[in-house]
């Protein structure tokens, strides 16, 4: 397996109900819910459109990216990360996630959501809490997607991308992007030429940063945020 990140069970987003359900109380309902490790191979689907919602789902190592119908790419998916939780009240997936490097996942049976409500209090609040983080964690991607500015949209991706691993205690300053840079330009909706051009801005520019190929060394995040406001005052 050649993920380069793994999240920890502490930082995990099934963190708190696998706390209550499996290592303080060890309820048999859950261990007989729960899939840990689960493998996946890159280029495979973890779902595809129409597929059945059946499994609330954690990244455990590795990334996923989320594409429509027309394959256009939607969303980036990290470890740590609840995947597909917004489509439970379709029951049916409208998108569909493919590896893009070898992917362990955490699956949880949602079926056994209500039964498990039934026994431990604390299922209703650790679902509430699971499905908020997610919410949460789509808004600041959406929110990057819809800048207008170029320069904004890929320098806020990287900060995302840097926020998430600080969040799930992995290295904020030096971290591999999950996507090519062809891949990247088509999430952020720009051509690869404007994003190379804005790369060699960024390092050229505002300095406190390399990037090469996938590779982002931070040297100061704080001077990469300085260089945002300067943009936008400008």
């Amino acid at each position: 397996m050649n993920s380069q990140l793994c999240v920890d069970c502490q930082h995990c987003i099934f963190s708190e109900i696998c706390k209550e359900c499996m290592f303080t109380q060890n309820i048999p309902i859950f261990n007989r819910a729960f899939q840990r490790k689960v493998f996946l191979s890159q280029g495979r689907a973890l779902f595809n459109i129409g597929d059945k919602v059946k499994y609330l789902i954690a990244i455990r190592s590795g990334c996923l990216k989320i594409i429509d119908q027309d394959n256009i790419l939607l969303n980036l998916q990290t470890p740590g990360q609840l995947i597909g939780g917004e489509d439970l009240h379709n029951s049916y997936y409208r998108t569909s996630a493919i590896a893009l490097q070898d992917t362990e996942v955490c699956m949880l049976d949602y079926s056994e959501m209500y039964g498990l409500s039934q026994i431990t209090l604390g299922t209703f609040r650790n679902m509430v809490n699971l499905l908020s983080e997610t919410a949460y964690e789509n808004q600041q991607m959406i929110k990057v997607l819809v800048q207008p500015d170029t320069f904004l949209k890929v320098t806020s991706f990287i900060l995302l991308m840097a926020e998430r691993n600080k969040i799930k205690f992995f290295t904020e300053d030096n971290f591999s992007l999950p996507l090519t840079q062809k891949d990247l330009s088509s999430l952020l909706g720009i051509s690869p030429v404007t994003l190379r051009r804005v790369l060699d801005k960024l390092e050229r520019d505002v300095g406190g940063i390399t990037i090469h190929d996938r590779k982002v060394v931070i040297k100061d995040i704080a001077q990469v945020r300085r260089s945002i406001r300067l943009h936008l005052m400008s």
